[in-house]
């Protein structure tokens, strides 16, 4: 049976990927290699298709195996869903067995080297698509997918789960940044078989305590388990989103949210979430418990889940690696069939269920009388503060966004762990206004001028740190984007920045001052890092409320020591040209 499965995959791949796939560096050799060559690299392109949901000649493209692969045989950034796939493949041409542990081992050290980033580690392929590696590496919310895909009858070994499970830890230091997963010949041919069938999908829904409605259309609702949401996602991935707007995002603050729910309390996620639309040609009861409502099983022919990608996709995602963990847990479920409704409906329940007003945690800050009081002090001054959702963007010299000033505060404050928030995920500093981390930003004694001009101050330590130009070391512009709420904290801290003296707009001594406070930060930041936290992805360090806890009390111990000694510029002077060199840029 084995044989017809790997001679079915063979021609799906042969008249899918040939011709699509650079075979160049594969001209001299024998028609078996070339052969065997073409088919490891069109699993990993079929792999990247498939969970990227991109055409096979993009996915062809994202190839990068080849001499000095330093294991990573595909490469793709989805930039809309913040996704790093990252994939190593391998052609077994007997379907027996799995993957070798030394091809496992070389993916580890590969995958931790274009994190760090090493990129001269790398062939050419992998070169020529640093500028996407890089815009990865630089976006705040970029989830890693690692893909090990091979066509023997069995997983991985244990030995070479542990090691990408060590893998895993060592990147998750503080989320769910990186997972990995195993297609083998069982799930490559299953991804096939769905690739085949083309969008249309049919869904058995079993629901409890359904209910239905028979007019003016027919549809049903209920309760559907998340275990059998996760096996929708596990057969049939995007294709079950084919006629919504969107597919899974991928990890953002929303979905991190409902991660959570499914770890710690399952059995409020019925509440906490607003459940899944569905719609389908036909809706049909199967005959199965007809005599009650508490449970019902219904067939959905041609079915798209219309609403609700970000549900799926996050618990079918959970359930890959915590399946346990999540049992009990039910989603409200609405099934609407397309039977007897007029032509354009489904687009119109489409258009209607992504477009409706969503309430934000940014909003419930709105309603707190003391941004009301901030905007009034401001306006004397002819300073605008927009704290409200939709409001007119003000000019940038003379107002800003509820944002900037949560961030510009949350900074300034004593405690850093409040600075890794706004990192992390701002969205935590508005979730509850009565209490908080909230009510430590925005009080009765919150001074509306002190509050401008600390925006001030963000607004250029952060233009000078995340804007380094490229031919720069990537280790140093990775520090100054993901670094630069610490930064801007201790910048905040420094003792040579005295914003008292002013009365709504910074001085030009602040605005000269502030830029070379973040440069020395800047520096002693990311020569921190290269000491002590060498084998740390970046990214996750300033997620990491212990860490920079650490790293802000050793940068203010040595500022203390430095500022006594001599000025802040000329200890600057003191690091070397290929460190400083990017300063020329700022003028």
């Amino acid at each position: 049976m084995s044989r017809v499965i790997m001679r079915k995959i063979e021609t799906y791949l042969h008249n899918n990927f040939w011709e699509k796939i650079d075979l160049s560096d594969c001209e001299g050799r024998p028609d078996r290699d070339i052969r065997d060559q073409f088919l490891s690299r069109a699993i990993a392109a079929f792999a990247v298709q498939q969970l990227a949901n991109v055409t096979p000649l993009l996915a062809s493209k994202s190839i990068t195996d080849g001499f000095e692969d330093n294991g990573l045989d595909a490469v793709l950034f989805d930039s809309n869903l913040r996704i790093l796939f990252l994939v190593n493949s391998k052609w077994i041409a007997s379907g027996k067995g799995t993957i070798p542990s030394a091809d496992i081992k070389k993916f580890v050290k590969g995958v931790e080297d274009l994190l760090y980033p090493r990129m001269e580690r790398f062939n050419a392929r992998l070169q020529a698509r640093q500028q996407e590696v890089e815009e990865a590496l630089n976006a705040v919310d970029t989830h890693i997918e690692l893909i090990v895909v091979h066509t023997g009858d069995e997983s991985v070994s244990r030995h070479c789960g542990q090691d990408l499970d060590d893998l895993a830890g060592q990147v998750n230091d503080t989320g769910d940044v990186l997972k990995w997963q195993c297609w083998s010949q069982k799930e490559l041919y299953s991804a096939l078989i769905g690739q085949l069938q083309g969008s249309d999908i049919d869904l058995d829904v079993d629901l409890f305590e359904w209910g239905k409605v028979d007019s003016p259309y027919e549809a049903y609702y209920g309760q559907a388990e998340a275990a059998a949401i996760a096996a929708w996602w596990r057969q049939h991935r995007d294709r079950l989103f084919a006629r919504n707007i969107r597919n899974y995002k991928g990890r953002t603050d929303v979905n991190r949210a409902l991660g959570a729910t499914l770890s710690n309390a399952p059995h409020n996620l019925w509440y906490f979430n607003n459940g899944i639309t569905i719609t389908a040609k036909s809706v049909k009861k199967t005959p199965r418990a007809s005599t009650t409502r508490s449970a019902g099983t219904f067939v959905c022919r041609s079915a798209s889940v219309v609403n609700g990608a970000q549900t799926v996709g996050i618990i079918g995602s959970h359930y890959a690696t915590q399946s346990a963990v999540a049992n009990g847990a039910r989603v409200l479920v609405r099934l609407i069939s397309l039977e007897d409704c007029p032509q354009g409906f489904d687009v119109d329940v489409t258009h209607a269920n992504n477009t409706q007003n969503r309430i934000m945690s940014s909003d419930f800050a709105a309603l707190d009388p003391h941004q009301r009081r901030i905007a009034e002090d401001l306006a004397l001054d002819d300073i605008t503060y927009a704290y409200k959702t939709g409001a007119k963007p003000p000019h940038r010299h003379r107002g800003f966004e509820l944002e900037e000033a949560t961030i510009a505060l949350a900074c300034s404050m004593d405690d850093p762990a409040l600075a890794v928030q706004a990192k992390a995920g701002i969205g935590k500093l508005w979730e509850n206004t009565e209490r908080a981390p909230y009510r430590l930003l925005f009080n009765d004694s919150t001074d509306a001028a002190m509050l401008w001009k600390k925006v001030q101050v963000y607004r250029i330590v952060d233009s000078t740190i995340t804007r380094i130009p490229e031919p720069h070391p990537p280790r140093l512009r990775l520090t100054g984007i993901h670094g630069n709420r610490i930064i801007l904290h201790c910048v905040f801290r420094d003792p040579l920045l005295r914003l008292d003296s002013y009365d709504v707009m910074i001085g030009r001594d602040i605005a000269e001052l502030a830029p070379q406070l973040a440069i020395w930060y800047l520096l002693r930041t990311k020569d921190y890092i290269d000491r002590n936290l060498e084998s740390s992805y970046i990214p996750t360090v300033f997620k990491n409320t212990t860490k920079c806890t650490d790293l802000c009390a050793y940068l203010l111990s040595v500022r203390e020591k430095t500022r006594l000694s001599m000025p802040i510029f000329e200890d600057i002077s003191r690091f070397s040209p290929a460190q400083t060199s990017f300063l020329d840029h700022l003028g």
